[in-house]
This record gives structure tokens, C-alpha cells and sequence, in this order.
């Protein structure tokens, strides 16, 4: 009979450290879980960097001119190759009279930006048309500019 006690304690510490073990492994997963989704946040992604992206000059207007048919100036850019997922674009007309601004992505439901590597027109409506200057933007950094030339 005192063998028999003997036995029931051993098993009892054999069951007691298997489930400290298995309770600790849980702990240790659930644990990685959360870290790795907040890790994964957007808030600790870099952040956009001015510099870089004028240096590389991720875009590029290849022309922009007045396109007399449609009442738009047509701009037409060149996007290189690059990692970096961009979502919207900022246009900016400069003329000696003021300026009109225009976005293209995310708040405008009829207008993408192009993908990586592609080229794209954009027509943007103007009330009145005047020589000037159009000027790209991505977060407020200015990335490219070019002179829109008269008519297309």
C-alpha cells in the first residue's frame, strides 16, 4: 500500500511539470501572436522619406500640355521601378494668375494611380487655360515639374 502512495506522487509531479510546460508554450505562442501583429502596423513602418524619393526620382512628367478638344491639360508621367506602394498623387497648376490643385488616388473615385513601372495620362479639367507650370507631389514632396507647353 505505501508503494502505491508513493506512485500517485510521482505521477502527480510528472502531470504537475507536463502542464507547466504546456501552460508556458501556450503563453510563449499567443505571446509571438501579438507581437508579430504589432510589429506589422503601419505606425511602425518607415516613414516616407522626401529626399529618397527625389533622388530617385520615382516620377517623372514626361509632357504636359493644353488639350484644346477636351479642355484639359494632359500630363503624361513616367513611373520607375521602385518597391514603395504610393496611393495618391498631387497635381499643382501654377500660372502667373494662381494655381489650381488636383489629387488623383485614394479621395478621387475615377482616377488610379499607375503601377509600378508604367506610364500613365492624366487630364486635368481647368477652368481657364494659361501657360505655366505643373508640379507633382506625393505627401506634400514635391517630385517632379515640368513647363505645359501650349496646345497638344
Amino acid at each position: 500500500m505505501q508503494n502505491l502512495i508513493r506512485n500517485k506522487r510521482g505521477v502527480a509531479e510528472v502531470v504537475a511539470t507536463v502542464s507547466l510546460v504546456l501552460l508556458t508554450t501556450v503563453a510563449a505562442i499567443i505571446l509571438a501572436g501579438e507581437m508579430k501583429g504589432f510589429v506589422n502596423k503601419e505606425r511602425l513602418a518607415p516613414e516616407f522619406n522626401c529626399l529618397d524619393y527625389q533622388t530617385s526620382q520615382t516620377f517623372s512628367i514626361i509632357k504636359a500640355c493644353y488639350d484644346v478638344g477636351l479642355g484639359d491639360v494632359l500630363i503624361d508621367v513616367q513611373r520607375k521601378i521602385n518597391s514603395i506602394d504610393i496611393l495618391e498623387l498631387d497635381f499643382t497648376i501654377n500660372t502667373e494668375s494662381g494655381g489650381e490643385s488636383f489629387s488623383c488616388g485614394l479621395d478621387c473615385g475615377n482616377c488610379e494611380v499607375q503601377g509600378i513601372g508604367e506610364k500613365k495620362k492624366y487630364y486635368l479639367s481647368v477652368n481657364n487655360f494659361e501657360e505655366g507650370k505643373v508640379v507633382l507631389h506625393v505627401a506634400g514632396c514635391r517630385l517632379a515639374e515640368a513647363e505645359i507647353t501650349g496646345r497638344c
